[in-house]
């Protein structure tokens, strides 16, 4: 087993922290560690749900997660200089389209569950999960393993403004929609 050496300490290799690390999680590991929470509610939504913790999990979504990848996450990965640039670029919009897609979905959604259309509404309830979890898996397939190649330069502030906009959205808010708990929370954040 390879081992590293870390303020006089020997440490198993699985439990080397990169030195940015130690001082808090990075941005993209805060969002697939939401993924996962996603993953599990989606297995908890049922179309029979009340439609409030539908509309809250979407604003948690809209207003939380895609927020953090399009202010933070994609402009720092777009800024950087890839060997296929223009590749990445196009994913990325890709990838930011489908965010658009899940709006008007959800949008419509509420209207048809407004107007009693419960046969459509009941229909289209499991594609707006489906959709976001391939969305998700995308993002980390292709977009979250490229935030390894980011200098801490570019790194600078994003995590803590993670948190702004976090908290902006409501800290308990979050807490209870993706099932982190306060103090998991405040390691994360440190």
């Amino acid at each position: 087993m390879l081992s590293f050496q870390c303020n006089q300490v020997l440490l198993p290799e699985f439990f080397y922290i990169h030195t940015i690390l130690t001082i808090m999680a990075d941005l993209a590991e805060i969002l697939m560690t939401e993924h996962l929470a996603i993953r599990h509610l989606r297995k908890s939504f049922t179309v029979t749900e009340d439609i409030d913790l539908f509309r809250d999990f979407h604003l948690y979504v809209k207003e939380c997660h895609i927020e953090i990848e399009e202010k933070l996450l994609f402009p720092v990965l777009e800024a950087h200089n890839w060997e296929d640039s223009d590749e990445f670029s196009f994913k990325a919009e890709q990838i930011k389209a489908d965010h658009r897609l899940l709006e008007t979905l959800s949008e419509n959604l509420l209207k048809w569950h407004e107007k009693g259309s419960t046969i459509t509404f009941g229909q289209r309830f499991p594609l707006y999960f489906k959709l976001l979890v391939e969305h998700n898996s995308r993002e980390e397939d292709y977009v979250f393993p490229r935030w390894a190649g980011i200098t801490e330069d570019e790194l600078k502030g994003t995590v803590k403004e993670a948190e702004n906009i976090i908290k902006s959205f409501g800290k308990t808010e979050y807490l209870n929609i993706t099932g982190m708990s306060e103090k998991a929370f405040e390691y994360i954040f440190r």
